[in-house]
Parts: structure tokens; C-alpha cells; sequence
């Protein structure tokens, strides 16, 4: 097949988000002998660059650092450029399918010219651009809105009684069809925005759609698009590469890892509580939190860790995908304590195929993968005495932390490999491909 894959943003210009899926998956498919060329944003760059299998032309709108465009002539000239880039990309790549990754700060108003091409599309879902995003698009919002600023809906109206609305949807599309005059039942801003029956929004299908977990499935249903036949594909990791020896019963453990992007919804300050009493309890305990995230947070974990003399090792410099690794191997626990419905993380399973215990509060999507007392160990979310409880639990019994290690291990290695992940992609792609 020849594959055109259309994402935001593409490692190594990752914005800080550690996810290289997307990168991961291409190269697999391109091992397998698909073409694949990947259409995503010039995040990272001054200017925009093209070579056989990757395309940094697209330009974001209000997200990671890029500055929102909501002026009419600012918007007109983004949205016209990102639509060009596309068409010229499928005219001369001419792919057999096209798949949609994450449109977070991209033009949603490209899923119509896609549409129009008359390719067969599919979707990955990995994050709440469909929920989140799609109802808030700033160009769609403007000529769907009912109600502008009196100086927008006059010119607003001045270009559709021209007719010149209606040329613009040759090159950047407002709506789905030409005879649609307002998305209302989706662009109302003057209404509380409550969630649609499920399949109610006609205006944007998903035929062929998948989704990282459960969860970002349920909540993209909820909006009222529609999704049609949805599946479920979880993310991989490389195995082989954060594969290390499960520690002996014998021998103590005392050292706890986080790695996350740090803010208020990460949970990190109920683990560094939690830290403060096992600390007191047994000062040989050791917490390294690697991340960084939000200043003020961030000032007020450390704040924390001064007050209270606590021993805490930051780690903002680490680059967690080079790192990571050794850092999974120098530790006993490794606590994914999101305080928050995040959508997925790989933390967990590389933390598990390097032979770690997990803890974790179970919330997002990784919480569909976590058994408590079969894989892992859950804990309440912001309850700093269960977490505390639950590591102590694991010290004082070095055979049930070694059997949960195992399984979890064993799980990941049969389970959530990047291949296993590939396989379950590509036949999703042919299906599609085919129609």
C-alpha cells in the first residue's frame, strides 16, 4: 500500500509530548514494504521541509507555543495554505488510504477536503481532538456560529450574498456541502454545549476509526459524531528494549520513580506526600521525579520537598527517551499517578517489561490494562495514606510483588509489543484500503 499519514506534530519536533507512535509505526510499515509519507506540521522549524518520506509543511493554529489565529484574514490565509499543501500532497503521492492521526491544532476543516478526494480514509485516535476539538475549530465556528460580533456578521454576510463563501469552499471549506448555510447544531455558542445523542452529527463520519482505549472511544460517541464500527488498537512499546531482570525477592525495595509532564493534574505532589511519610518511616527510601511541565507547579513541588527535607531527586533535563531505560532499571516502583482522564500512556508498560512494580491510580486509558493485585496495585487518586499503605504493603511482601511483576511483565512481552500493535494497524489498513 501506499500510505498518507496526516498528523500535527512529528518527532523529533515532539513539543514535549514523548510520543513517538506515530513515528514508530511508520518505520514499521516501511519495513514492511508499505510507502508510507507522513504529512505533518513545521512545529520546530523557521520554515517548512520536504524529503521522500516525510512532509513539514502544515501550519498549527494556537497550540504548542504557535499563536491562535481567530481573525478572519489570519485565519482565511492558514486554513487556505494547509488546504493546498493537502491537495498538492495527494496529487502527487495519489495514495491508496489516507490515515488521520491527531488534527489537535490543525485545520478540522481538512476532514471535508478529504472527504471530497473520494480516498478511503481511516483514523487513530489517541487523544480528544474529536471530543475537544471539532466543536471549537476556529474557522468552521466562524461561518457556523448563528451569532457573530456585529462587524464579523456583516462581513460574514457580505461574503456569502456575493458568493464569494461559496468559492472559498473550493479551496477551504466551511461546511460539508454547499447547500448547508450554518453547522448550528454544532457551532452554537450562545447554548450550552451538552453532549449530542450518539450518531445524531451527520456532518462528520468516521467510518474505519480506532482508538488507543476504551475510554477516548465512549467520550468520542458521547459528542453525537458519527463513529461507525470503532476499534480498539493499544499502543506498543519495543520490548526488547526496556526488557531487564526481575529484582530477587531478597533484595529491598527502596527506590520509587514518576515520570510525567508535571502539573496540577499529574497527582505528583500526593506521591512526594506520600514519599514524606515513608521517608520518615524508613529514611533509606529514595523518589526521582523526572518531567517537567508547569513553572508554578513545578516551584511548588520543590517548595515541598525543601520544607520537609526531603532526599527527592528532579530530573527535568533527562531525555525520557534515551533515559528512560536506565532509569527503569535503577528503580523498584514505578508510579503512574495521573490525577486526570489521560488518554494513554506507554509509562506503565515500559516500566513493566523492565521488570518494575506498578502503581498506579487507574485513571485514562492505561487503567483499562491495569488488574489490581494480578498486574499492578491501584491506589484511591489523592488518597496520600493508600499509596503509602500500598508501597509498604509491596516492601513487606517481596513474593507478591515478584508474582505481579511477572505477570505484568509477561503480559507486556505478549501483548503490547510495537509489533503486536503494527499487526493490528495494518490489517485495519487494508481493510480500509479495500472499502
Amino acid at each position: 500500500m501506499k500510505i498518507l499519514i496526516l498528523v500535527n506534530i512529528l518527532p523529533p519536533h515532539h513539543a514535549g509530548t514523548y510520543d513517538f507512535r506515530c513515528e514508530q509505526v511508520a518505520t514499521e510499515l516501511r519495513k514492511r514494504g508499505h510507502g508510507v509519507l507522513v504529512l505533518t506540521s513545521n512545529h520546530g522549524l523557521k520554515t517548512e521541509q520536504r524529503d521522500k518520506e516525510t512532509s513539514r509543511r502544515l501550519l498549527l493554529n494556537g497550540v504548542y507555543g504557535h499563536p491562535v489565529q481567530k481573525e478572519f484574514l489570519e485565519m482565511k490565509k492558514l486554513e487556505t495554505h494547509n488546504h493546498e499543501v493537502l491537495r498538492e500532497t495527494l496529487t502527487d503521492y495519489r495514495p491508496d488510504v489516507v490515515y488521520v492521526w491527531s488534527l489537535h491544532g490543525l485545520s478540522k476543516s481538512l476532514i471535508f477536503t478529504l472527504h471530497q478526494s473520494g480516498l478511503p480514509l481511516a483514523y487513530d485516535v489517541a487523544d480528544f481532538w474529536i471530543t475537544n476539538e471539532l466543536k471549537k475549530d476556529p474557522w468552521l465556528d466562524w461561518w457556523n456560529r448563528p451569532k457573530l460580533p456585529m462587524a464579523q456578521s456583516a462581513m460574514r454576510s457580505t461574503l456569502e450574498m456575493s458568493k464569494q463563501r461559496d468559492k472559498m469552499d473550493e479551496v477551504t471549506p466551511t461546511r460539508d456541502s454547499i447547500n448547508t448555510k450554518r453547522l448550528s447544531h454544532i457551532y452554537d455558542a450562545d447554548s450550552e454545549r451538552t453532549a449530542n445523542q450518539p450518531g445524531s452529527i451527520s456532518t462528520f463520519r468516521f467510518e474505519n476509526i480506532s482508538f488507543t482505549c476504551q475510554m477516548l472511544c465512549d467520550s468520542a460517541i458521547q459528542t453525537g459524531f458519527g463513529i461507525m464500527a470503532p476499534t480498539i488498537i493499544r499502543p506498543g512499546i519495543q520490548f526488547d528494549r526496556f526488557k531487564a531482570d526481575i529484582r530477587p525477592p531478597e533484595v529491598p525495595a527502596k527506590k520509587i520513580l514518576v515520570a510525567s509532564k508535571l502539573h496540577k493534574g499529574s497527582g505528583v505532589l500526593t506521591v512526594l506526600e506520600a514519599f514524606k511519610e515513608l521517608y520518615a518511616a524508613d529514611p533509606e527510601t529514595k523518589l526521582t521525579i523526572c518531567g517537567n511541565g508547569e513553572s508554578e507547579y513545578v516551584a511548588h513541588l520543590k517548595s515541598f520537598t525543601t520544607r520537609n527535607n526531603l532526599p527527592v531527586v528532579f530530573d527535568a533535563s533527562v531525555d525520557q527517551a534515551v533515559e528512560l531505560p536506565r532509569l527503569y532499571r535503577s528503580h523498584d516502583f514505578y508510579i503512574h499517578c495521573a490525577e486526570w482522564a489521560e488518554p494513554f500512556s506507554t509509562t506503565p508498560l515500559e516500566a513493566m517489561a523492565a521488570g518494575m512494580m506498578v502503581l498506579s491510580t487507574g485513571y485514562g486509558g492505561v487503567g483499562e490494562l491495569l488488574q489490581h493485585g494480578v498486574n499492578s496495585l491501584l491506589y484511591s487518586a489523592a488518597n496520600v495514606l493508600d499509596l503509602a499503605q500500598r508501597i509498604q504493603y509491596l516492601q513487606n511482601e517481596p513474593a507478591m510483588r515478584i508474582q505481579m511483576t511477572n505477570t505484568g511483565q509477561q503480559e507486556v512481552k505478549e501483548n503490547y509489543t510495537i509489533t503486536a500493535m503494527v499487526d493490528r494497524m495494518e490489517q485495519f489498513l487494508l481493510k480500509a484500503a479495500k472499502g
